[in-house]
Protein backbone atom coordinates (compact mmCIF):
# COMPACT_ATOMS: atom_id res chain seq x y z
CA UNK A 1 0.00 0.00 0.00
CA UNK A 2 0.78 3.56 -0.42
CA UNK A 3 3.39 4.91 2.44
CA UNK A 4 1.54 8.33 2.59
CA UNK A 5 -1.76 6.49 3.80
CA UNK A 6 -2.95 7.86 7.08
CA UNK A 7 -4.30 4.65 8.78
CA UNK A 8 -6.64 6.78 10.84
CA UNK A 9 -9.01 4.96 13.07
CA UNK A 10 -12.53 7.13 12.53
CA UNK A 11 -13.80 8.67 15.31
CA UNK A 12 -16.70 6.43 17.11
CA UNK A 13 -15.54 3.21 15.37
CA UNK A 14 -16.06 0.14 17.50
CA UNK A 15 -13.02 -1.73 18.60
CA UNK A 16 -13.59 -5.03 16.95
CA UNK A 17 -14.20 -3.05 13.33
CA UNK A 18 -10.73 -2.87 11.72
CA UNK A 19 -11.79 0.09 10.00
CA UNK A 20 -9.15 2.79 8.52
CA UNK A 21 -9.53 6.29 6.88
CA UNK A 22 -6.28 6.24 4.20
CA UNK A 23 -7.05 9.52 2.93
CA UNK A 24 -9.31 12.72 2.88
CA UNK A 25 -11.29 14.27 0.31
CA UNK A 26 -13.25 14.81 -2.48
CA UNK A 27 -13.40 11.55 -3.92
CA UNK A 28 -16.34 11.58 -5.93
CA UNK A 29 -14.80 11.47 -9.38
CA UNK A 30 -12.02 9.14 -7.88
CA UNK A 31 -15.28 6.95 -7.15
CA UNK A 32 -16.05 6.96 -10.55
CA UNK A 33 -12.95 6.28 -12.40
CA UNK A 34 -12.04 3.30 -10.27
CA UNK A 35 -15.56 1.65 -10.97
CA UNK A 36 -15.61 1.80 -14.68
CA UNK A 37 -16.89 5.51 -14.83
CA UNK A 38 -20.08 4.51 -13.39
CA UNK A 39 -21.58 7.87 -12.03
CA UNK A 40 -23.50 5.96 -9.38
CA UNK A 41 -20.20 5.68 -7.50
CA UNK A 42 -19.98 9.19 -7.12
CA UNK A 43 -23.25 9.75 -6.23
CA UNK A 44 -23.87 7.85 -2.94
CA UNK A 45 -23.16 7.94 0.43
CA UNK A 46 -20.32 5.92 -0.18
CA UNK A 47 -18.75 3.75 -2.70
CA UNK A 48 -16.63 0.91 -1.68
CA UNK A 49 -14.09 -1.62 -3.86
CA UNK A 50 -13.74 -5.00 -2.29
CA UNK A 51 -9.98 -6.40 -2.75
CA UNK A 52 -9.09 -9.59 -2.02
CA UNK A 53 -5.77 -11.53 -1.24
CA UNK A 54 -5.47 -13.19 -5.13
CA UNK A 55 -2.31 -14.86 -6.57
CA UNK A 56 -1.09 -16.19 -3.51
CA UNK A 57 -4.09 -17.21 -2.49
CA UNK A 58 -4.97 -18.99 -6.35
CA UNK A 59 -1.39 -20.65 -6.09
CA UNK A 60 -1.93 -21.95 -2.83
CA UNK A 61 -5.65 -23.61 -3.35
CA UNK A 62 -6.04 -23.58 -6.91
CA UNK A 63 -8.00 -22.51 -9.65
CA UNK A 64 -11.08 -23.63 -8.07
CA UNK A 65 -10.55 -20.55 -5.51
CA UNK A 66 -10.99 -17.84 -8.35
CA UNK A 67 -15.39 -18.22 -8.22
CA UNK A 68 -14.78 -18.71 -4.32
CA UNK A 69 -13.21 -15.07 -4.04
CA UNK A 70 -16.09 -13.49 -6.34
CA UNK A 71 -18.92 -15.42 -4.04
CA UNK A 72 -17.22 -13.77 -1.13
CA UNK A 73 -17.64 -10.70 -2.29
CA UNK A 74 -21.38 -11.23 -3.23
CA UNK A 75 -21.78 -12.18 0.14
CA UNK A 76 -20.83 -8.92 1.62
CA UNK A 77 -22.76 -7.29 -1.37
CA UNK A 78 -25.90 -9.10 -0.03
CA UNK A 79 -24.91 -7.62 3.51
CA UNK A 80 -24.85 -4.49 2.00
CA UNK A 81 -27.84 -4.27 -0.18
CA UNK A 82 -29.95 -5.31 3.43
CA UNK A 83 -28.08 -3.28 5.53
CA UNK A 84 -28.93 0.02 3.57
CA UNK A 85 -32.57 -1.27 2.76
CA UNK A 86 -32.79 -1.86 6.62
CA UNK A 87 -32.05 2.21 7.15
CA UNK A 88 -34.05 3.06 4.28
CA UNK A 89 -31.73 3.96 1.48
CA UNK A 90 -30.72 1.71 -1.41
CA UNK A 91 -27.93 -0.08 -2.89
CA UNK A 92 -25.93 -1.96 -6.01
CA UNK A 93 -23.04 -3.86 -6.78
CA UNK A 94 -21.19 -1.94 -9.86
CA UNK A 95 -20.67 -4.91 -12.30
CA UNK A 96 -17.99 -3.89 -15.01
CA UNK A 97 -17.48 -6.34 -18.08
CA UNK A 98 -16.16 -5.98 -21.45
CA UNK A 99 -15.92 -8.33 -24.37
CA UNK A 100 -12.26 -8.53 -24.48
CA UNK A 101 -8.92 -7.58 -22.86
CA UNK A 102 -8.90 -4.07 -24.17
CA UNK A 103 -7.43 -1.19 -22.96
CA UNK A 104 -10.16 -0.13 -20.66
CA UNK A 105 -9.87 -2.83 -18.57
CA UNK A 106 -5.68 -2.12 -18.50
CA UNK A 107 -6.80 1.18 -17.81
CA UNK A 108 -9.21 0.40 -14.90
CA UNK A 109 -7.42 -1.92 -13.47
CA UNK A 110 -3.57 -0.05 -13.21
CA UNK A 111 -5.80 2.79 -12.06
CA UNK A 112 -7.16 0.95 -8.57
CA UNK A 113 -3.50 -0.37 -8.38
CA UNK A 114 -2.02 2.96 -8.39
CA UNK A 115 -5.08 4.75 -6.09
CA UNK A 116 -3.92 1.97 -3.63
CA UNK A 117 -0.14 1.30 -4.20
CA UNK A 118 -0.17 -2.32 -5.31
CA UNK A 119 2.64 -3.31 -7.50
CA UNK A 120 1.70 -6.78 -8.37
CA UNK A 121 -0.87 -9.20 -8.11
CA UNK A 122 -1.05 -10.34 -4.89
CA UNK A 123 -4.65 -8.46 -4.22
CA UNK A 124 -6.97 -7.51 -6.89
CA UNK A 125 -9.88 -5.82 -7.02
CA UNK A 126 -12.99 -7.98 -7.24
CA UNK A 127 -16.51 -6.09 -6.95
CA UNK A 128 -17.38 -2.51 -6.23
CA UNK A 129 -20.29 -1.16 -4.62
CA UNK A 130 -21.91 2.11 -3.67
CA UNK A 131 -24.76 3.05 -1.43
CA UNK A 132 -27.37 5.88 -1.26
CA UNK A 133 -30.66 6.77 -2.59
CA UNK A 134 -32.12 4.81 -5.09
CA UNK A 135 -32.24 5.52 -8.67
CA UNK A 136 -35.03 4.63 -10.32
CA UNK A 137 -34.25 3.29 -14.08
CA UNK A 138 -37.83 3.60 -15.80
CA UNK A 139 -36.14 1.37 -18.46
CA UNK A 140 -36.44 -1.60 -16.38
CA UNK A 141 -39.89 -3.12 -14.97
CA UNK A 142 -39.61 -3.19 -10.87
CA UNK A 143 -42.18 -5.41 -8.64
CA UNK A 144 -41.92 -5.83 -5.14
CA UNK A 145 -39.91 -8.65 -3.81
CA UNK A 146 -42.66 -10.71 -2.28
CA UNK A 147 -45.76 -8.71 -4.12
CA UNK A 148 -48.23 -11.12 -2.60
CA UNK A 149 -51.84 -12.25 -3.69
CA UNK A 150 -53.83 -10.03 -6.21
CA UNK A 151 -50.34 -8.27 -7.55
CA UNK A 152 -49.62 -9.93 -11.08
CA UNK A 153 -46.30 -10.10 -11.84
Amino acid sequence: MRQDFEWARPDGCPDGLPLYRLMKGDCQRLAMQISCMQDIASHGCFSLGMIARFEPVLDDKGEWMYPRLFWETGVLGQVLYLEAHAVGISATGIGCYFDDASKMIQYFQKTIHEVLGLKDLEFQSLYHFTVGAPVVDRRIMSLPAYPGPGIDA
